[in-house]
């Protein structure tokens, strides 16, 4: 008996491992993020403190495989360190779990192991953003993940971890009938409430939208296939930033003279406001003085906003050789601003100056309208200042890769939801898409399967304001204190949960 409970035990481990790497960035199974909590947590309870290191070994494997797409280099190092750093920091939870949860009769014990999971991921946001939080995987549940524009991104980690501790706690209780019915009705409750106002939010539409033609527009350059050629010249730049790189690394007339073309083609159709991928071109300071003039003249004839967005080598006064920068020309040809990516990975903060000003924003006849890159809308704390200034639509020009799509065009729809605010998202390599404020996809095209490099829409102005800008990570922090003072009085032995 007592072997087949062990065998039992390690099975329930095996198939959680299993469920945790299928709701990573690299498989992202909405349903194997409810699974993997509910049968770790039971293997956690069930076992020694020596069998937490067989938890740590398998949560790292898991890691290593499934939360690795941002690893372009393909450097083996960085799969073992993903692995280790991400297996340390998911294993906290139940370490946390079984230091303060010792009885687990009282049904508020049931929250020790959500909040400890919010907190790991808060801490995680921290420093990398987002990335790699399992409640991405749950972006098919539309009306569930309304529950962001509460609480953030959080809100859904905690529900999925909480369901795994109540299960437990009915395994725990499980022959006082009246108590786990109690609980269950309970998480119940809430849970249909967060489906009930999931719904309502997504079901009431405004009767009369008023919207703009806009249009997302894809470039000939491919920057990993450029770094990939020239990396040596480009990473040689980290040590020298005055020198010379071959003129061959630049984009030349011809992709300038597409990219203006698309420009005056997306404006000749009606679009008011035009926004371009991520380093669509990579250009010296001569290159980009001459696009500038090129564009702004299209913008004064047509009454139009660009978005240009580019990597240039030139730095001026600032500490590295290159810019990755997006320029908006007003309809009056005038610079509205020239804004620097703010969220680099290690690689591009060797050679890329850092964005340290706030996001930029103008008032227009369309409204609020700000601008954020790529990965930047990554990093919870600095992407908040969208809530704080009522933006009404945020342009983002993007670039990912293969690996990481769809998973990172879904993380960015979770910003839409928690602030309230449409999203055009030109991305020159995976998907480019047009978010509502409640993070639906209006429209969009993979340019993995596809060469169309212009997608139109008629975009509908009609963001709102959110609790979760109003609040922020309170609610994280409610739960940080709730962990706090389980902590104090399981010290002082004052109660056991």
């Amino acid at each position: 008996m007592i072997l087949f409970k062990r065998r039992a035990k390690y099975f329930v481990l095996f198939v959680g491992l299993i469920a945790f790497t299928f709701s990573g960035m690299n498989w992202h199974v909405w349903f194997a993020a409810w699974i993997a909590p509910v049968l770790l947590l039971y293997f956690a309870r069930n076992s020694k403190w020596t069998e937490y290191l067989i938890l740590f070994l398998g949560i790292g494997i898991g890691s290593a495989l499934s939360k690795s797409a941002e690893n372009l280099s393909g450097i083996f190092l960085i799969y073992i360190t993903t692995g280790v750093s991400y297996g340390l920091l998911h294993t906290l939870p139940f370490v946390l779990d079984k230091l303060l949860v010792k009885k687990g009769i009282r049904f508020y014990s049931t929250l020790v192991f959500p909040s400890a999971v919010v907190f790991t991921e808060f801490a995680l946001s921290l420093g990398i953003g987002i990335w790699g939080n399992s409640a991405i995987a749950q972006f098919p549940n539309t009306n569930f993940i309304q529950i962001t524009s509460l609480f953030g991104i959080f809100g859904i980690s905690f529900m999925v971890a909480w369901l795994a501790s109540v299960l437990n706690w009915v395994v725990i209780n499980g022959q006082d009938t009246r108590r786990i019915w109690s609980g269950l009705i309970i998480y119940g409750f809430v849970f249909s409430a967060v489906l009930l106002f999931g719904f309502l939010r997504t079901s009431i539409s405004q009767a009369e939208r008023k919207t703009v033609k806009v249009a997302a527009l894809v470039g000939e350059t491919d920057i990993h296939q450029v770094f990939e050629k020239w990396e040596e010249e480009i990473i040689g730049l980290s040590n020298n930033y005055d020198a010379e790189i071959p003129g061959d690394v630049f984009s030349d007339s011809m992709a300038l003279n597409s990219l203006v073309s698309r420009t005056e083609e997306a404006v000749s159709n009606g679009a008011r406001i035009v926004v371009w991928n991520e380093i669509s071109l990579f250009l010296r300071s001569s290159q980009l003085d001459s696009l500038v003039s090129q564009v702004k003249e299209i913008c004064m004839r047509e009454r139009a906003f660009v978005l240009l967005a580019v990597l240039v080598k030139e730095a001026g006064d600032l500490p590295r050789p290159l810019n990755n920068q997006s320029i908006l020309i007003k309809p009056s040809g005038e610079i509205a601003w020239t804004y620097l990516k703010s969220f680099l990975n290690p690689l591009e903060a060797m050679v890329i100056n850092k964005g340290k000003g706030p996001i930029p924003y103008i008032d227009t006849e369309y409204g609020r309208i700000a601008n954020a890159i790529c990965a930047d809308l990554d990093l919870s704390g600095y992407i908040s200042q969208i809530g704080k200034k009522s933006i009404d639509l945020l342009l983002v020009p993007a670039f990912d890769w293969e690996e990481i799509t769809p998973y990172h065009s879904h993380m960015a729809a979770f910003a839409a939801i928690q602030y309230g605010v449409p999203i055009i998202r030109a991305n020159g390599k995976g998907i480019v898409a047009f978010y509502g404020y409640r993070g639906e996809v209006l429209k969009q095209n993979n340019t993995l399967n596809s060469d169309s490099k212009i997608l139109y829409m008629e975009m509908p102005l009609d963001s709102t304001t959110t609790v979760y800008s109003s609040i922020g990570n309170l609610f994280v922090y409610v739960l940080m204190l709730f962990l706090l003072i389980a902590t104090g009085l399981r010290i002082g032995k004052r109660t056991d949960l």
